[in-house]
C-alpha cells in the first residue's frame, strides 16, 4: 500500500512549533500531525467557541489576516465600541494589508 500525501501551508512560527513537538517525541512532524488530528478527531466533538476564538488568536498573531478580520468581526459584535481590544490586530491587519 502506498501512502498519500498531503501538504500544508504554514506560517514560520507554526512549523517551528511541529519541530519543536516532533523533537521533543523522538518522532517526524508528519506522525505529529497524523497524531494531533486523530486524537481531535477521536473527540466526535465540533469545537467550542473558547478553541475556535484560541485558533483564531494564534493565527492572527502570526499574521493571517483573515483570522484577523474574523476575530475583529467577533470582537465586534460581542462589545461594540471596545476599540482598545481590537487596536493590536487592526495595526497588524494594516500592515499586513500594505504589503
Amino acid at each position: 500500500m502506498s501512502a498519500d500525501r498531503v501538504q500544508v501551508r504554514t506560517t514560520p512560527a507554526f512549523r517551528m512549533r511541529l519541530e519543536r513537538l516532533a523533537q521533543e517525541r523522538h518522532t517526524t512532524m508528519s506522525a505529529v500531525v497524523r497524531s494531533a488530528v486523530m486524537a481531535w478527531t477521536a473527540q466526535g466533538d465540533v469545537p467550542s467557541e473558547h478553541e475556535v476564538l484560541l485558533l483564531l488568536s494564534d493565527q492572527a498573531l502570526c499574521g493571517n489576516v483573515a483570522a484577523m478580520r474574523e476575530l475583529r468581526a467577533y470582537h465586534r459584535e460581542r462589545a461594540a465600541g471596545n476599540a482598545d481590544k481590537l487596536k493590536r490586530y487592526d495595526e497588524l491587519a494594516s500592515r499586513r494589508s500594505a504589503r
